[in-house]
């Protein structure tokens, strides 16, 4: 009888980690969530792109010229208007020192405007 027990309380503890783990995929897929463009081809960006670089001095540079935090949102809706078919991919490059919060809040904007986002690294 020990042996049908056990097969039974792991039909049950299997059972509840499939529930669990599917309500927590679900709950990760939500409208706040954000979402990252993976790069097929490393090295390669779109012609409708831009680099957004932060600095570990927390300095912004749109393409290489510096900004303010205050203008991004401002800068990449003129961008993007200028480009084909009204899309506009970031390619978002930061230091390794930057803290994490401001990296979101570029990704926060990046998002709430419908842009497209590429989060670079440095290839090891």
């Amino acid at each position: 009888y020990i042996f049908i027990f056990v097969g039974i309380l792991t039909v049950f503890i299997l059972a509840f980690w499939y529930l669990n783990t599917k309500v927590a995929v679900e709950v990760l897929d939500t409208p706040e969530s954000i979402s990252l463009k993976i790069p097929e081809e490393s090295g390669e960006t779109k012609k409708n792109s831009v680099v957004l670089e932060i600095s570990e001095n927390l300095k912004y540079h749109l393409n290489d010229e510096e900004i303010e935090f205050s203008e991004i949102e401002r800068r990449l809706l003129d961008i993007r208007k200028t480009t084909e078919n009204n899309e506009l991919t970031v390619v978002l490059k930061a230091e390794k020192t930057v803290p994490v919060d401001k990296i979101v809040e570029i990704m926060e904007i990046v998002n709430k405007n419908k842009l497209k986002v590429i989060l670079a690294v440095q290839p090891n």
